[in-house]
């Protein structure tokens, strides 16, 4: 009996403009994407390109909590991933904390 692919690493991320630890795991055709880090641009800024094996089946957003580096503004940001693997982020914030969790359904 098959048992279904199972994957965990760090994933490697855009550190001109995030510093922290993301992970991903897959679990059959569930990816899960972790981080917990700062954040230094409150722009769309490209994130991190994820394996094809993490490939989306269609576009995914979420929610990106941000919270500012002197710790009295909390905010949210919003998270994109392309079904080509390119993965954004966009944090209200122009230097601090963010963090999120997102899972969806790959394309195989």
């Amino acid at each position: 009996k098959n048992m279904p692919v199972f994957i965990t690493q760090q994933l490697s991320i855009n550190t001109g403009a995030f510093t922290g630890n993301a992970y991903i795991t897959k679990q059959g055709r569930l990816v899960t994407i972790q981080y917990s880090g700062m954040d230094a641009n409150n722009n769309y800024t490209n994130f991190a390109t994820l394996p094809d094996w993490a490939y989306p089946l269609h576009q995914v957003a979420g929610i990106v909590f941000t919270m500012d580096q002197n710790y009295h503004t909390y905010s949210a940001g919003a998270l994109q991933i392309s079904t080509s693997g390119s993965m954004t982020v966009q944090s209200s914030i122009g230097y601090g904390y963010a963090q999120f969790t997102v899972t969806y359904v790959t394309a195989s």
